[in-house]
Formats: C-alpha cells, sequence, structure tokens
C-alpha cells in the first residue's frame, strides 16, 4: 500500500496527499474490474431466472413447478440487486437477455423434458 494512501473500513483507500496519474489509473482500473464483476453476475442471474422459469412451466409435478417458479423470482431479484450495483457505481445497465448458453438448453428442455435439467 502506498503511503500516500490509507484503507477505509471499505476497503478502498483514501488518497492523503494529491494523486498522481498512477494512483488514478488503478482507481479506474479497480472500479472497471467491479463493473466487470457486477455484469457477469447479473448476467448469472438472468440466465438462472429463465431457466427455473422454464422448468416451471415444462415440470409434470406442480408443487415441483413451482418452486422452479420462486427460484426464478429469487433470481430475478438477485438480478435487480446487481442492477443496482452497477447504477451506484455509475454504470449504464444494458436490457436484460438471456445468454446464448441457457436460450440452447431452454430449446433441449422444451424438446426433451426438465429430466435435461442435470445437463448443465
Amino acid at each position: 500500500m502506498s503511503t500516500r494512501a490509507r484503507r477505509c473500513d471499505r476497503g478502498s483507500y483514501i488518497p492523503t496527499r494529491p494523486w498522481d496519474g498512477r494512483e488514478r489509473r488503478r482507481l479506474v482500473e479497480k472500479s472497471e474490474d467491479r463493473a466487470t464483476a457486477y455484469l457477469t453476475s447479473r448476467q448469472d442471474e438472468i440466465d438462472s431466472a429463465a431457466l427455473y422459469r422454464l422448468l416451471s412451466e415444462v415440470e409434470d409435478n406442480p408443487e415441483v413447478g413451482r418452486v422452479y417458479a420462486r427460484l426464478a423470482e429469487v433470481e430475478e431479484e438477485h438480478a435487480a440487486f446487481w442492477e443496482g450495483r452497477l447504477k451506484a457505481a455509475g454504470q449504464r445497465v444494458p436490457p436484460r437477455r438471456v445468454g446464448w448458453r441457457s436460450r440452447t438448453l431452454a430449446v433441449l428442455a422444451r424438446r426433451f423434458g426438465p429430466q435435461l435439467r442435470h445437463a448443465g
């Protein structure tokens, strides 16, 4: 850690002297890494929600279908959480879109049934 910065309780660094270009660049890189992590986590939640929603629709057992539907709702709440983190970080939140892998698994699940849920 630089002698020109001290760590605050949130894990980021507070400068104790004016920043030079390197410190500013590191902070920007760290912020971009966070945004990438937030986007990745958000996409995982969107994909999971889509698959759970599909499984709730194709499941023969209504009780299990309700469990899948509830899991889809929880994953959508998680996606909203990451969207909030992105907004708080000053990042643009792209429209929700299910990824290609989840769309492919959805086609297979519709064709072959929910027993494909263990394929991923």
